[in-house]
């Protein structure tokens, strides 16, 4: 299968600036960096005023950095997500700071030249830990010195879980980032899974998505699946998943957070990843 339609939007996307008089030095930036690919947006006033998408894959972090003029101004603040599959959830009853690294290998061998890092989640009362570049960490870290990092799978599931209390019944929620898909479930607020898939073909996004759906005994004629990200209804996954699961919605983007004609052409599901940055989550480092 040809991903694509989906990841070949994705990455044609060019720089779109809003119709906005603005000051740089007095908004925000959030940043999206994971899979060679680095995304941001700049918000003045709640207003999106720059948003761009950057491919890693000939051009360095640091490359990027120092050419793009837009990131190289004093702002107020700085977020940024990593995306990682190297991380682990552990419930706040359980959690142990000195046995950070002994949950990460219990769950997967970790490589090396990486930095630990550990989130809050406090609406799930879990710790998000997670590895990033010990490179990438310190670019950004030299970059932006007021800079706070987040795991985006943190800012995902507190998102998920808000929107998840307004349903009864279980709810699949789905974020797709390049070839990967970050997968959770909510009844009434409590997590019941949350995991990172890698798929390579349409076959392979089926069959973990349906996998989900077994493993909770979910009822795949009435449960809700929700989808954020690098998906077009158009595309070939989304047409076979709808054979087996009948309740298919995509996710809007943050109401907190103004848009103007700008951006009506982006589909309002993607990037949702990336403005869930925005959100003020507690951050605690380990």
């Amino acid at each position: 299968m040809r991903i694509g339609e989906d990841l070949e939007r994705k990455n044609q996307m060019t720089k779109i600036v809003a119709n906005a008089n603005f000051n740089t030095n007095d908004s925000d930036l959030f940043v999206l960096i994971g899979t060679n690919r680095l995304s941001y947006f700049i918000s003045n006033n709640n207003q999106v005023v720059i948003q761009e998408s950057i491919s890693l894959d000939t051009e360095s972090l640091e490359v990027v950095l120092k050419r793009n003029f837009t990131l190289n101004n004093d702002f107020k603040q700085v977020k940024v997500g990593f995306f990682t599959p190297y991380s682990t959830l552990v419930p706040n009853i359980l959690y142990q700071e000195s046995a950070s690294t002994t949950y990460l290998e219990n769950s997967f061998r970790v490589p090396h030249q990486h930095y630990l890092l550990t989130d809050n989640i406090n609406c799930i009362q879990c710790q998000n830990i997670y590895l990033v570049p010990v490179e990438l960490y310190n670019i950004l870290q030299q970059k932006f010195p007021n800079v706070t990092f987040f795991n985006v799978s943190t800012t995902l599931l507190s998102s998920f879980h808000k929107e998840s209390l307004q349903f009864d019944e279980p709810s699949v929620f789905i974020n797709i980032y390049g070839n990967f898909f970050q997968a959770s479930v909510f009844e009434k607020g409590k997590l019941l899974l949350s995991n990172t898939y890698e798929f390579k073909k349409t076959k392979d996004f089926v069959y973990f998505t349906l996998l989900i759906f077994n493993q909770l005994e979910l009822n795949v004629e009435q449960t809700k699946l929700f989808i954020s990200g690098e998906l077009m209804k158009s595309s070939e996954i989304y047409n076979l998943i709808y054979r087996y699961v009948r309740h298919i919605n995509f996710m809007e983007r943050t109401t907190a957070l103004e848009f103007d004609e700008a951006f009506v052409a982006e589909p309002r599901h993607f990037y949702y990843d990336l403005y869930s940055l925005f959100l003020d989550v507690k951050k605690v480092d380990s």
